[in-house]
């Protein structure tokens, strides 16, 4: 569930920034869309290695609850944006921080007995795969329900 609610929000991230932000559509709006998309997952690949080492050190569930702490801030202060560079930081924040998943993995391939690795490894990540599979569409109903989008104008 955690990449559904964290996911949820990315295909609405060109309207915040069109509507809410005043990014005019065109080459900025691609260009902030773009920035503010990848900036998450490129912190998550800088910062990842040392959640890794402090796991090691301090434990794997402190690091899932801090994981699901510090994305769900960040994910709350992204509504307090102001401008786009304040949107690219904030998802870097949450790149930083984040790392649901690769958390919950460690969790359940250290604390699992040996003989149900690969069945518990199989059964934690399907969630992750069904959200990665039905955000695009679930996020696209409410949105063509609504009448947000972005218009040609």
């Amino acid at each position: 569930m955690a990449i559904f609610g964290f996911s949820f929000a990315f295909p609405f991230l060109s309207i915040f920034l069109n509507k809410d932000l005043g990014v005019h559509s065109g080459t900025d709006l691609y260009v902030w869309t773009a920035a503010s998309a990848s900036a998450s997952g490129i912190a998550l690949a800088i910062a990842s290695p040392i959640w890794g080492i402090l796991g090691d050190r301090y434990g794997r569930k402190p690091m899932l609850v801090r994981s699901m702490l510090g994305g769900g801030i960040t994910v709350g202060l992204i509504y307090f944006a102001q401008n786009p560079t304040e949107l690219v930081v904030l998802r870097f924040l949450q790149g930083l921080t984040s790392g649901t998943v690769a958390a919950a993995t460690a969790l359940v391939a250290v604390e699992t007995p040996r003989a149900r690795v690969g069945w518990s490894l199989e059964w934690s990540r399907r969630p992750s795969r069904w959200a990665a599979r039905s955000v695009p569409w679930s996020a696209a109903s409410p949105a063509s329900c609504s009448g947000c989008g972005l218009s040609s104008s």
